[in-house]
């Protein structure tokens, strides 16, 4: 049996609401609509198969959603301790479903159940989405770390942080998560060099691999 959890967030406005008596706010939601136990060798591209966990977690809102946390248990039928994987991404596009995978440590006569949690998120984006000037990108991915560089201008004369989200797709289109780099200060009168990267990526031979890339530029964390 596999056990999941989602949660779906309102944020909602007290005084427009008691002033148009309408429910105006923008609403998104964050819910773990499949979670699914395959069979792929531990280390690719042969060897003994082992239960890998396929989740997906959907934002069906029109809202983009901000940053998730996920974890997931993974239970034996040993005395063997439990296993637990943590993934972090920092957005979650409008009417998208997030997919990644997670590899455990059992063979399938010692597994027995996985339970995800969303242990946080951020519905409600408050920090401002730039339009940045992005170039000399370069994507690169190993077995379970994505990599995104480039340099990339803001049209802004002061800016205490910028955070740059690469979204993440793999080779049929499907959003796998999201690569981060935080830049404190940064010198908005030369191109900006970023490193957007992630661990947690990692994919059961068979599968679509990370393949693609946008960049996104925001004033503070999604």
């Amino acid at each position: 049996m596999l056990a999941i959890a989602g949660c779906t967030w309102t944020d909602r406005s007290t005084e427009d609401h008691q002033s148009t008596g309408e429910d105006t706010a923008e609403t998104a939601s964050a819910d773990i609509s499949s979670s699914t136990v395959v069979a792929a060798p531990y280390r690719p591209p042969a060897g003994v198969d082992v239960p890998w966990i396929r989740l997906e977690i959907t934002n069906e809102a029109t809202a983009p959603h901000g940053r998730l946390e996920v974890v997931s248990t993974v239970d034996s039928t040993t005395e063997a301790a439990v296993e637990s994987h943590q993934r972090f991404v920092s957005y979650v596009p409008p009417e998208t479903t997030l997919r990644y995978y997670v590899r455990t440590n059992l063979e399938f006569d010692e597994f027995d159940d996985v339970t995800t949690d969303i242990t946080d998120a951020t519905p409600q984006i408050d920090s401002t989405q730039l339009e940045p000037t992005v170039e000399r990108t370069n994507f690169s991915a190993g077995s379970s770390l994505v990599s995104v560089t480039g340099e990339l201008e803001v049209d802004a004369t002061e800016l205490s942080r910028l955070f740059v989200v690469a979204l993440v797709y793999d080779e049929e289109g499907q959003f796998r998560g999201t690569g981060t780099d935080i830049k404190t200060d940064p010198n908005l009168s030369a191109p900006i060099e970023f490193n957007a990267d992630s661990d947690g990526f990692r994919t059961p031979v068979g599968n679509a691999q990370p393949a693609s890339y946008e960049i996104l530029a925001f004033d503070g964390l999604p």
